[in-house]
């Protein structure tokens, strides 16, 4: 498949590219940034002539570019290019007949993470009802709206993904999390979730290979906790008041250290599990 990938310079991108390749994937790389990789193509979004051209002839985009959180910029930043730069490319894709388009969304989508607003209920799952509450979480919502919208109008296939904290293999963001998740403005913000990005590479390559779903959201996020304390620990000394939509000791019976984030929609509709552990 020939995939125009986006945001191909930043965290998630930069293991995207070699993953989508070693499946077999012939991958045009687009970012803000410059590369040495040949056709790489330097754009900052949103530029719907430099967008059209990008996607021209590509049978899938894979769209990771974004500004990654309400720190990186003001409001009205933040939406033109993650909200605006995302409904320039479903165009595009449109115009060109591009039949394929990944969306990275983010577990901020759905408002209860970072400490905004808690959880009305545990364990997280993908129907939790979104109330995007900051620029950007509104702006990772407005993204599945619209991926929602062109699949339902054009027949565009869109998946979205929600990753939480997204780790690199050496573990370097572990100290920092665990020292973070000691203090008032600490990790329990995310409920001690984290996923490895080999493993959300592998989610993007899954739904390159689907062939049964035209529009969908996943969470991301291991399996288990980023603590050494056990989850009912956690949870007691965190959210104590904090309703169950499934018997708490049945969740935690074959995993005391089961993180709080339910990813089997994911499992079922993808056939995705992280494999990378801690």
């Amino acid at each position: 498949m020939r995939l125009l990938l986006t945001g191909s310079e930043g965290n998630i991108g930069r293991w995207l590219t070699p993953a989508l390749e070693a499946a077999g994937h012939h991958v045009t790389t687009l970012d803000a940034s410059a590369s040495d990789r040949p056709g790489h193509i330097v754009l900052t979004l949103p530029d719907f002539d430099g967008v059209s051209r990008a996607v021209a002839g590509m049978d899938g985009v894979v769209h990771a570019a974004a500004i990654p959180g309400d720190s990186g910029g003001t409001p009205q930043a933040i939406h033109a290019t993650n909200v605006l730069g995302t409904l320039q490319l479903l165009e595009a894709c449109e115009r060109a007949g591009t039949g394929r388009f990944v969306f990275f969304s983010s577990v901020q989508a759905l408002g209860n993470f970072a400490g905004h607003r808690s959880a009305s209920i545990l364990p997280i799952a993908d129907d939790y009802p979104a109330h995007p509450m900051t620029a950007y979480q509104l702006s990772k919502q407005l993204g599945e709206l619209a991926c929602a919208c062109y699949t339902r109008r054009t027949g565009i296939v869109t998946h979205c993904f929600r990753p939480v904290a997204v780790l690199q293999p050496n573990r370097g963001r572990v100290r920092s999390l665990e020292e973070d998740a000691a203090t008032s403005h600490g990790w329990w913000r995310d409920y001690w979730a984290w996923v490895d990005v080999r493993d959300v590479c592998s989610a993007v390559t899954l739904s390159l290979a689907n062939q049964t779903v035209s529009h969908g959201a996943w969470l991301l996020a291991s399996s288990r906790s980023g603590m050494n304390e056990p989850t009912a620990e956690l949870v007691d000394s965190v959210y104590p008041k904090t309703p169950w939509s499934i018997d708490r000791a049945e969740w935690l019976r074959y995993d005391d250290h089961r993180g709080l984030v339910d990813c089997s929609a994911a499992a079922r509709d993808l056939g995705w599990r992280p494999e990378h552990p801690w």
